[in-house]
């Protein structure tokens, strides 16, 4: 697919950005001005800024857009990350895909911008340390299950997860809490796994880094040159050749586009990605402690990211048509020992393994590791 070979098919290109080249070759190429004020957007929501006034200091500082909605869409847009958004093809999936243009903000500050911006559903689900699933875990009829306590004859309470269908799921929550701690340990990885893993995502991000390398080495060439035009200005000003008025023009364009460029240059010679995976994927080796250790309101969080919120129950066995694929591993196992049933849906057969061709993967990986990273767990 034409697509996935990185180019920017849209006739406009995104704001701080402009087109180079023709057809095949065209990319998209960083206009300084207008990328600090695109970095200037992401950061300032991240630093819980409102957007009304995000909108105002961009517009002081040279945001032309229009539209109630120009801060959201640029926040929205993945192209800023270097990332293009495809549309299913044929027998290709649609997703996230690296584009060949530099990105103007890394991956991971595009991910937790995401990540706020998502408006948090509402729900009636009240949160209960003893049945932790209740809302998340699905009836094999696809009605997520209600949990409650139920009164035993010597006055014990009792919690079981239900289904409003008669004659459907009555699960002990004791039972599907151990259950589910034996899922997360057929789920742990062993250090040679990591170790594979960890090998196979090095390989993608050397590529970045490689790309990154060469676009820091032209930044560098285009600093010592505005260096030099900077240097021949004080030289001609001291040499009254020039005007104060001449020299004071020069002296700020220069000043500003070495400013930006020593911006980008520290950017991308950054690299939060590959520091997210050395700090944290080492923690998937034991996963049922991962489970153990967190809180009600995190253990749902992971169940939804691990199985794309498609976990159900029949038959005295969890099931999903959908899996991270860095769990998967022994996915045999776990439907021997009656845990878990992981049969693939016919548009899933078409996925690739995690972190060899596939950029969607990556993607969420990354968000996996930063929530990883955000648990503390030691």
């Amino acid at each position: 697919m034409y697509a996935k070979e990185g180019p920017y098919l849209s006739s406009v290109p995104p704001y701080g950005y402009r087109k180079a080249g023709e057809c095949k070759e065209r990319i998209l190429v960083v206009e300084d001005r207008e990328a600090k004020i695109v970095r200037f957007i992401f950061d300032a929501y991240l630093r819980k800024i409102p957007l009304y006034i995000i909108r105002e200091k961009a517009c002081k500082i040279g945001f032309q857009r229009k539209g109630n909605t120009a801060i959201q869409r640029i926040l929205k847009n993945p192209a800023y990350a270097g990332l293009l958004k495809v549309k299913p093809f044929k027998n290709y999936p649609g997703g996230l895909f690296p584009g060949a243009h530099e990105p103007i903000i890394d991956r991971v500050t595009w991910h937790e911008v995401q990540t706020k911006m998502k408006k948090p559903k509402k729900t009636r689900t009240k949160i209960d340390d003893n049945i932790p699933l209740r809302g998340i875990l699905k009836c094999h009829c696809g009605k997520p299950l209600t949990g409650a306590a139920s009164r035993g004859k010597s006055g014990r309470y009792y919690y079981y997860y239900k289904c409003a269908s008669p004659g459907h799921n009555n699960i002990s929550a004791i039972k599907a809490y151990h259950q589910f701690l034996g899922i997360c340990e057929f789920m742990s990885l062993t250090k040679r796994k990591i170790q594979q893993i960890k090998e196979k995502c090095h390989l993608r991000m050397e590529s970045l880094i490689k790309r990154n390398r060469k676009v820091v080495k032209t930044k560098k060439q285009q600093l010592e040159q505005v260096k030099e035009k900077l240097y021949s200005v004080e030289e001609k000003w001291i040499k009254n050749e020039i005007k104060k008025d001449t020299y004071n023009r020069w002296y700020t364009t220069y000043n500003h586009n070495i400013l930006e460029l020593g911006d980008a240059i520290k950017r991308l010679s950054q690299n939060k990605i590959f520091d997210l995976l050395t700090k944290n994927l080492d923690f998937p080796g034991d996963v049922r402690h991962i489970y153990a250790s967190i809180n009600t309101i995190k253990k749902r969080v992971f169940v939804s990211m691990v199985f794309h919120n498609n976990l159900y129950y029949q038959n005295d066995i969890y099931r999903t048509p959908t899996m991270m694929e860095l769990f998967t591993h022994n996915h045999s196992k776990m439907k021997e020992k009656r845990l878990l049933v992981y049969e693939k849906k016919t548009a899933f057969r078409k996925n690739v393994p995690l972190c060899e061709n596939t950029e969607i993967s990556i993607e969420r990986l990354i968000l996996f590791l930063m929530f990883l990273d955000s648990l503390k767990i030691s």
